[in-house]
């Protein structure tokens, strides 16, 4: 409840013409932890004044168009990956449409069933009525448009438009969105230079098959952080609402124990993290060798690998910055329907 109440104070004295402050008349303090979400509650206060039913109506919409996105994945990349590795065996050259069928329904089964049965999950991102749903619904939209843009050797620097969208509302949603975009950008120059390594064998041209999305994220966060530094006098999130230590292996000891937190409440998490972690090896060691010498993983095998290696890499951010103090533990859930 208070921390809902700071986004709809800032929100309100925006609406009304008082500026992001917190109290009408004092200091200009970035206190809220997510810009785009304050803009949103904003938004919202200049039609009704019922900006919590309306937060809650908006959260439980994202929460819904996180479900239907990652059927979507599911079904037209990788069940449709995953049939024609099946079909290598098979006499027809395909499975059943019965199969395929199977496929589907199990997969987002099974995607619902990891979903309500985390409540913790639920409750985070829909009646806290706090930035984490919209945190989730970037995160995941970005994550896995990335991973279908690892698909194809980009031919302009706007064919990857979607990425850059991303790029720029993760780095508004969140500060941790300048190092998420930056886990986004690596892995598909990554995957980009493993699967078209005739095309991009060298770092330049790694560089060049991620430069829309590169370029996205310096001009998006030098608008931010220029932007702060005119409004409020610094150039990155303040003190007033920052709560880590300068000590890194501070914050990593107090990493460790939210993590452990989390995996006490959420205890099916630690055969998908083992499972992520092999997938990451593969996609670091890669498979076998081609006609070139380099090492390789075939496509369908790429896109789970370069899934699970985000999913790790993202996972990792709670661990060094030391979490936070609230239940249920709050940095992880994003993360959550891509585990599953």
């Amino acid at each position: 409840i208070d921390d809902a109440n700071i986004f709809f104070t800032y929100a309100r004295n925006i609406a009304h013409g008082h500026g992001a402050v917190y109290n009408v008349g004092g200091e200009r303090v970035e206190g809220f932890s997510s810009p785009l979400f304050t803009l949103l509650c904003t938004s919202i206060l200049f039609f009704t004044d019922h900006v919590e039913i309306a937060v809650l109506l908006l959260n439980t919409s994202l929460l819904v168009v996180v479900l239907i996105m990652v059927q979507e994945f599911l079904h037209t990349t990788l069940c449709v990956g995953g049939t024609q590795a099946l079909a290598v065996d098979d006499t027809d050259g395909k499975i059943s449409d019965r199969q395929y069928a199977f496929l589907n329904w199990s997969t987002s089964v099974l995607l619902w069933a990891w979903i309500l049965g985390s409540p913790q999950y639920v409750i985070w991102t829909t009646i806290t009525l706090m930035d984490v749903g919209l945190w989730t619904a970037v995160f995941v939209v970005g994550t896995l448009e990335v991973v279908k843009a690892s698909r194809y050797q980009p031919q302009r620097m706007l064919q990857d438009w979607r990425v850059m969208v991303c790029v720029v509302l993760m780095s508004c949603t969140r500060s941790e969105g300048m190092y998420f975009c930056l886990v986004w950008i690596l892995m598909l120059g990554w995957v980009r230079r493993r699967r078209f390594v005739h095309a991009a064998g060298n770092v330049q041209a790694c560089l060049i098959s991620v430069a829309g999305p590169l370029l996205a994220y310096c001009l998006i966060n030098a608008l931010i952080i220029g932007g702060r530094y005119l409004y409020f006098g610094y150039p990155f999130p303040n003190t007033y609402y920052a709560k880590v230590s300068p000590e890194l292996f501070y914050n990593l000891k107090l990493g460790l124990g939210y993590t452990k937190l989390f995996v006490k409440t959420q205890p099916w998490v630690i055969p998908v993290v083992l499972i992520v972690l092999w997938w990451s090896v593969r996609l670091l060691r890669g498979q076998g060798y081609d006609e070139t010498g380099a090492r390789y993983l075939s496509s369908p095998a790429m896109t789970t690998a370069s899934l699970a290696a985000i999913c790790l890499l993202t996972l990792a951010c709670p661990v060094f910055t030391g979490g936070d103090h609230f239940a249920y533990a709050r940095f992880f859930q994003p993360m959550w329907p891509l585990l599953g």
